[in-house]
Formats: C-alpha cells, sequence, structure tokens
C-alpha cells in the first residue's frame, strides 16, 4: 500500500499579497486540515491571495470542495483570489470539474503576482 504524502501549508505575505504554499496530497483523508487552514487563512486581512499548488502532486474531489468553498467565501468578502503552478495531473482534474473555469488560473507565481497587482 502505497504511503500518503502529509500536506504541508505556509503562510506568508509577499507583495502585499497572502501567500498560501500547498504542498503533498490534498486527499479526503486530510480535507478536515486543509479545510480548517482555509478557513484560517480567510481571515488575513490582505485583499489579494495567492494560492502556489506547484507542489501539490495530486488533489480529490474532496480537496476541491474545499477550494470551491473558499473561492465562494473570498468572493463574498470581496477579495481576489489566484492559482498558481498545477502540474499536469492537478490540472487536468481542474479541466475535467470544469474548474478552470471558476478560479483564475496562472502559470507560475509570477504571473499570479502580475495579475493580482495590476
Amino acid at each position: 500500500m502505497k504511503e500518503e504524502a502529509p500536506l504541508k501549508i505556509d503562510f506568508s505575505e509577499e507583495q502585499e499579497c497572502h501567500l498560501i504554499e500547498v504542498a503533498g496530497e490534498i486527499s479526503y483523508s486530510v480535507t478536515s486540515l486543509f479545510q480548517e487552514k482555509m478557513d484560517a487563512a480567510l481571515k488575513e486581512q490582505k485583499k489579494n491571495i495567492l494560492i502556489d499548488l506547484s507542489q501539490v502532486a495530486y488533489i480529490s474531489s474532496a480537496g476541491l470542495r474545499v477550494l470551491l468553498k473558499f473561492g465562494k467565501d473570498v468572493s463574498a468578502e470581496g477579495k481576489n483570489l489566484v492559482l498558481c503552478g498545477l502540474n499536469q495531473f492537478v490540472s487536468s482534474v481542474f479541466k475535467v470539474s470544469g474548474f478552470d473555469r471558476i478560479f483564475n488560473i496562472q502559470t507560475d507565481r509570477a504571473k499570479a503576482f502580475e495579475f493580482l497587482l495590476k
């Protein structure tokens, strides 16, 4: 049986944005932790939020639900959200689920900051 990679989520401020760096696998078993961290991120005062998913190897439907709720909450507060760094697998999950039309997704962090700060 394959051992699951632990989920790691780091918060920082960069270029007037709240940066959330996620690493590991966002599977059903870590959904509650992921939800808890996203709820905490929502309390930040920054208007611009960037989630860097470049170190995420896998995302489940449960992880997508957490992101969808987070995106709605961010929008309700009048904040801006951009995702970046999706690998080929995560990108295909977003396309199949239609999430690529729900979220603003940039290829890398530099393009995401450029979009948020224009």
